[in-house]
């Protein structure tokens, strides 16, 4: 049954904007692999049919259930295992490492100012959710967020996203770390300029 005419340019704008989303996602996944394949333990892209996969992977999904997929059928990403950024910062609070705690959170900033300075942003910089931790060095697990805007210089980094970072990661560090707070003061105290 057709669409009546205002239904229909509704699901066309939204239709759009799906498509818009998932170049924009494939772009970050491009320059996550080719401009911070290190920073993301990212091992393999793969954005095109391809024949020569000729192999079904098989996979739970989050209730049990198991799917099968062709490779040759999708887009994939290979990426390092890592430990999330709330569970290792744990595991250190439980072994008494409140130096190598610290450390973890500067390498997080540090990962943070380097993508800045590179010209890119993030759609969700959130420490504890998007990170996480190979052989003690932080590492960005969301590859879809990054993005390349000229209005979105060093100034913007120093300032909103700084701030966006600071309001996620302060709250968790207040309910489970607070031992750590007066070292993220001081790292996000020589972040922020006037």
């Amino acid at each position: 049954m057709p669409l009546p005419s205002p239904w229909k340019e509704k699901r066309e704008r939204w239709k759009a904007k799906k498509k818009r989303t998932v170049r924009r996602t494939f772009e970050s996944c491009i320059t996550a692999y080719t401009t911070f394949r290190e920073e993301t333990g990212l091992l393999y892209v793969h954005f095109n049919k391809n024949l020569s996969f000729k192999k079904n992977l098989t996979f739970k999904d989050r209730i049990g259930l198991k799917h099968q997929i062709s490779l040759e059928e999708v887009d994939f990403l290979v990426q390092k295992r890592a430990i999330p950024t709330d569970t290792y910062l744990l595991a250190l609070k439980r072994e008494g490492k409140l130096a190598e705690a610290e450390k973890a959170l500067s390498s997080l900033i540090a990962f943070t100012v380097k993508r800045a300075q590179k010209g890119f942003s993030d759609k969700d910089p959130h420490f504890i959710r998007n990170f996480g931790f190979i052989d003690d060095r932080a590492i960005e697990l969301d590859v879809g967020g990054f993005f390349h805007d000229p209005k979105k210089d060093l100034h913007y980094f120093e300032t909103v996203e700084v701030e966006r970072i600071h309001h996620k990661l302060f709250p968790w560090l207040e309910a489970h770390y607070p031992e750590l707070i007066p070292h993220a003061q001081k790292e996000f105290k020589k972040l922020k300029k006037d």
